[in-house]
């Protein structure tokens, strides 16, 4: 059960990690010197996306980081597929230019 849920976690990860702007690749793999840049980047991480509007935060964070679908978001804010998708692609170019 631990290995599942770490398992599942590291996939959620790494697909939030997918659309973050990193100058350095090494800090996504699993080399000793970008696992102790993690809790920093961690930080910086949930700052950035504090301050991406609540909206698409939500959205990002159920695309991304929970692995909904955009339909499966869009029934749960009640509100279109295309909505979501808008506000996937502009808390994405928000996170960016907040993180980079």
């Amino acid at each position: 059960m631990v290995a599942t849920n770490n398992a599942w976690q590291r996939r959620r990860w790494n697909r939030l990690l997918s659309f973050i702007p990193f100058d350095d690749r090494r800090k996504v793999t699993g080399d000793k010197e970008g696992q102790e840049q993690r809790p920093a980047e961690g930080l910086a991480i949930q700052d950035a996306l504090s301050h991406v509007p609540s909206e698409q935060r939500t959205c990002l964070v159920l695309r991304f980081v929970e692995g909904f679908k955009y339909g499966e978001i869009a029934e749960t804010l009640g509100t279109s597929e295309e909505a979501v998708r808008k506000r996937v692609a502009r808390g994405k170019q928000a996170f960016r230019k907040l993180y980079g």
